[in-house]
């Protein structure tokens, strides 16, 4: 098969190539900048609200970054290391409906999803040999106070509440 390459964007790269993720008819990815959705023509910055976030991002380790389309929740969730951390440390989940979350607590080093028995899981892989099942709730009627349970399979079978901060609004 022969395949045509073709430059179609100037200027606005993915260093963190685990975090493009396939949203509907766009392509969804963080970059230094910010996290972008490319809709065919071109790549359009969606968090610049959230500009302090992403200054922080390592650069030594942003190509660690993960991330994962929730296709029954519509967000799509990205981890990125920041503040000179190595692993992914901090975790931004953007809704569809404009409502975004911030978590810290866990490291995801990889995510994926699957149809087991007609459910449909997401789970995430951390760097220290954990394979965490997830689901992702909203506490409140409006969405703003959202929460995120981690079913953690280990040694210890331990079990993690991790509770989101903030839950702003990105403008379209």
């Amino acid at each position: 098969a022969a395949f045509n390459w073709q430059e179609i964007s100037f200027g606005v790269g993915c260093p963190a190539n685990r975090t493009i993720c396939n949203v509907g008819n766009s392509l969804m990815f963080l970059n230094m900048e910010g996290i972008w959705v490319f809709n065919g023509s071109e790549p359009v910055c969606i968090s610049t609200e959230y500009n302090e976030l992403f200054e922080n991002i390592n650069s030594n380790w942003v190509q660690n970054a993960c991330a994962v389309y929730l296709k029954n929740e519509d967000a799509y969730v990205v981890s990125f290391p920041i503040n000179g951390s190595s692993v992914n440390n901090k975790t931004l989940a953007i809704y569809k409906s404009g409502k975004c979350a911030i978590w810290e607590g866990f490291e995801p080093s990889c995510y994926s999803e699957a149809d087991i028995d007609g459910q449909h899981y997401y789970f995430m892989g951390d760097n220290y040999s954990h394979i965490n099942h997830f689901n992702i709730g909203v506490v409140d009627g409006l969405g703003v106070n959202l929460s995120a349970t981690l079913n953690t399979t280990t040694t210890q079978g331990t079990n993690t509440i991790i509770v989101a901060r903030g839950g702003g609004t990105l403008g379209e």
